[in-house]
């Protein structure tokens, strides 16, 4: 199979696994952020600045129609395909997030873990296509460049939809299981410090009043 109007570029950090880079033989052109941009992707704030730079590069030094980013801890599924055959002008696939859940699943969001853009959406969409916001203190993100993308493209008159799915390399923890059980616990980070708060708030007695302070 091959997709001659597809530019891929993976959002390359430390690694790309050995499954990604057999998958990418299908295409006709693949790039690499690290290159693009001189430099891998780092914190957030980088990362925007990278998908930026890719984008802009995507526009004045290829001919391609689609332009699809893959993040490097993405692999392939089955059905990723679906993704890559879809006509819209904005299709991402489905993906399951760091914490646990399926990242923006909602109609008209986009994930960025794994998206193809037409051409005309860079054309025709305001800049900054990325950005993130965050609070008057810098403290936390209320809006990520997954859903600024999405805003500034329904602006444009554009509608993302989704399309098969890729797989996420995400951390869990493997739990070991009671004594009467011999099932693991597979449990996600945040998941598994929730569980452990819980149970040491309940298991901590009360410090008696006039103890513990001055």
């Amino acid at each position: 199979m091959s997709y001659p109007d597809i530019q891929v570029v993976i959002m390359d950090y430390k690694h790309i696994p050995p499954i990604t880079r057999e998958w990418l033989r299908q295409f006709d052109h693949v790039g690499y952020a690290s290159e693009i941009c001189d430099g891998g992707c780092g914190s957030q704030d980088f990362i925007v600045i990278k998908r930026n730079l890719v984008a802009q590069w995507f526009l004045e030094r290829t001919d391609r129609e689609y332009l699809v980013m893959i993040d490097e801890d993405v692999r392939p599924d089955i059905d990723t395909y679906l993704m890559l055959d879809n006509k819209a002008d904005i299709c991402s696939a489905h993906f399951f997030g760091k914490p646990g859940w399926l990242a923006h699943n909602h109609p008209g969001q986009v994930s960025m873990a794994a998206c193809k853009i037409s051409r005309s959406v860079f054309e025709k969409t305001d800049r900054p296509w990325f950005k993130i916001l965050y609070n008057d203190y810098h403290t936390e993100v209320v809006k990520c460049e997954c859903d600024w993308f999405a805003s500034q493209v329904r602006l444009a008159g554009f509608y993302p939809v989704k399309a098969g799915r890729v797989v996420h390399a995400v951390t869990v923890l493997a739990v070991p299981p009671d004594d009467d059980k011999r099932t693991f616990k597979f449990l996600f980070p945040d998941k598994h410090r929730r569980r452990l708060l819980e149970r040491t708030k309940k298991e901590t007695p009360p410090t008696p009043e006039g103890e513990g302070g001055e």
